[in-house]
């Protein structure tokens, strides 16, 4: 039997191994690496930091790997230019015009299906699958609205992008369907 030398406490070895719990999960990943961006490159003020916080806490527990639960999720921000902002949110691949008032216009964020997705939908050619809703008001008001709390984060990145830093975050509501109806904790 080998003798252990005074002092020294053996390890195991954890190389490799994966905590117990959900396999790979990309968007609790995307998460993680989102938040130091997102606290620290929006525009926002100390009262809403609570709110940006919670954006990043999403519970993985009870659905399965690849999904999120849904949260009715709607961003507000103050805009310096509408008009440019309208012009520059018309240069992405990714949103097309849903509405046009005088006062307003509505984009519809969207992508392709993901491979087997479930929705029937997903077979039909050129059928897209519906992220989210943009709506800029000429009186200076960007808002966003997703089903997903990850969602929203994505969306936030996309219009930081598009827009840049000058958009100021005014408000920031996450609504779970279940306290809707009175099924949630």
């Amino acid at each position: 039997m080998a003798k252990k030398r005074p002092g020294k406490k053996r390890r195991k070895k954890t190389a490799g191994k994966r905590p117990a719990g959900r396999p790979f999960d990309p968007v609790q990943i995307m998460i993680g690496a989102d938040k130091r961006r997102m606290v620290s490159t929006l525009n926002f003020p100390d009262h809403l930091r609570g709110r940006v916080e919670e954006m990043f806490k999403i519970d993985l527990s009870n659905v399965p790997a690849g999904k999120e639960p849904v949260f009715f999720c709607k961003a507000t921000f103050e805009i310096d230019d509408p008009e440019s902002a309208m012009d520059k949110i018309e240069e992405l691949d990714d949103v097309d015009i849903a509405e046009e008032g005088k006062a307003y216009t509505e984009y519809g964020w969207s992508r392709d299906y993901p491979e087997g997705h479930w929705n029937p939908m997903s077979n039909m050619p050129g059928s897209r699958q519906s992220m989210g809703n943009i709506r800029v008001d000429l009186e200076s008001t960007l808002r966003l609205e997703t089903m997903t709390k990850s969602r929203m984060i994505k969306l936030i990145f996309r219009m930081l992008d598009a827009l840049g830093q000058d958009i100021r975050l005014t408000e920031l509501h996450f609504e779970n369907p279940l306290d809707i109806m009175g099924g949630g904790e």
